[in-house]
């Protein structure tokens, strides 16, 4: 728990630093230390400071000082079935109940020398219906029902001065308009990404393709993921995750190397230019000779092969495609005489393998007596090298080839 809050503590103090010295233990470029770090904004790690450690800053001087800092007990869930006592209800103002069961004027007291206001005693009691009648009678009595106040005389439901009008009810005064509320943290970041927090997690959201901070981690895990390192294989695991935010690994194949490092292929294939392979083919020609079926004119896809599983196993020489291969009665279809070329060199290349370009590595010697490096070429018999290896490479393809 200290260790986490000696983090948190340092980097809302310090700032990102803090995270870049944490990450840059090992040899890395700048570049990368800061794609790792992500831009975290200083608002998220010392908001969530407050929150989560309110005196974060107290404990964790006097923690480093040598001082014994108590934890703060959790407080106790209130028990299951308990509920507070009722509060005993008092005398309702204006109207004695006592009046009935009790003593003086009740129905089983006797009368009591005065009378409460709004008292219920008058309909059994003194001055009732079945007492006698007070000496006075109390003001606003119900034993003006029955009592000596009869029902259509004096001051009775019919009798004597209408009631004054109910003053009208004042209209309500206009509610004052609320501010719309303000937008949360996760909907901030759908547009640009970067950090938010969250109850008591703080969270990344890519910032659109390409990612630098998702690409940088991709990157290191993977170069770290060997058969010693289990932590940073199982990040890269998470992270390649077809299904993990960015979904880098929905589009993108991974390789495994034989120490059981992994790489990400960010780009497309790229074929050697120098390389030139037995057959030759470009798509552009032959665009306009589709039909109705489209690619499916040429390309027939294969049913039975597992396209997608050949990826699982990291290996880039293990693949199946999901096209049927091109037969050469379907080239033949259109390359005969009349129609479009066909002469071998159309669809076949006449030198094959790692052809260097011409002028790629070309040295002369100088004129005799002339100083070395001397610009002035060779005029008798000039010389032409290629680099050894390339051409060695390349005509030891051909000879191979012309073999076969």
């Amino acid at each position: 728990a200290w260790a986490i809050k000696g983090l948190l503590f340092d980097l809302s103090i310090k700032g990102p630093a803090v995270l870049a010295d944490a990450v840059a233990q090992q040899s890395r470029p700048a570049a990368e230390t800061t794609a790792l770090i992500g831009g975290l904004p200083p608002d998220a790690v010392r908001t969530a400071a407050k929150l989560w450690f309110p005196h974060l800053a107290d404990e964790m001087t006097r923690h480093r000082a040598g001082e014994p800092v108590p934890m703060p007990a959790p407080k106790a869930p209130p028990q299951a079935g308990s509920a507070p006592a009722p509060a005993t209800p008092g005398p309702i103002a204006g109207t004695s109940h006592g009046s009935i069961l009790g003593g003086g004027g009740g129905l089983l007291g006797a009368a009591p020398a005065s009378q409460p206001k709004e008292s219920h005693a008058a309909i059994v009691g003194g001055g009732g219906l079945l007492g006698a009648a007070p000496a006075a009678p109390p003001s606003a009595t119900h034993g003006a029902i029955l009592g000596g106040q009869g029902i259509l005389g004096g001051q009775g439901i019919l009798g004597g001065p209408p009631a004054p009008p109910v003053a009208a009810a004042a209209p309500p005064a206009p509610q004052k308009p609320q501010p719309p509320a303000p937008i949360g943290s996760e909907a901030w970041t759908r547009l640009g990404g970067g950090w938010y927090r969250q109850d008591y997690f703080l969270y990344y959201r890519p910032a659109g393709h390409a990612d630098r901070f998702l690409r940088a981690w991709l990157d290191v895990t993977g170069r770290e993921a060997g058969e010693r390192n289990g932590s940073a294989r199982e990040l890269f695991e998470r992270l390649a995750n077809p299904g993990a935010p960015g979904a880098c690994g929905e589009c993108h194949s991974v390789d495994r190397g034989p120490d059981g490092s992994r790489m990400v292929n960010w780009f497309p294939f790229r074929p050697n230019p120098a390389e030139h392979a037995f057959t030759k083919f470009a798509h552009l020609p032959h665009l306009t000779l589709f039909g109705s079926e489209g690619c499916k004119t040429c390309h027939q896809f294969n049913t039975t092969a597992n396209f997608a599983a050949t990826y699982k196993s990291g290996n880039p020489f293990v693949f199946a495609a999901s096209f049927e291969p091109i037969s050469k009665r379907l080239c033949a279809s259109c390359h005969v005489a009349g129609h479009a070329s066909a002469a071998c060199t159309t669809c076949h290349n006449y030198h094959i393998g790692d052809i260097p370009q011409a002028l790629g590595a070309m040295t002369m010697p100088p004129e005799a007596g002339a100083p070395s490096g001397s610009g002035e070429p060779h005029r008798k018999g000039a010389s032409w090298r290629f680099p050894p290896a390339p051409g060695r490479a390349g005509a030891s393809r051909l000879a191979d080839a012309l073999q076969r």
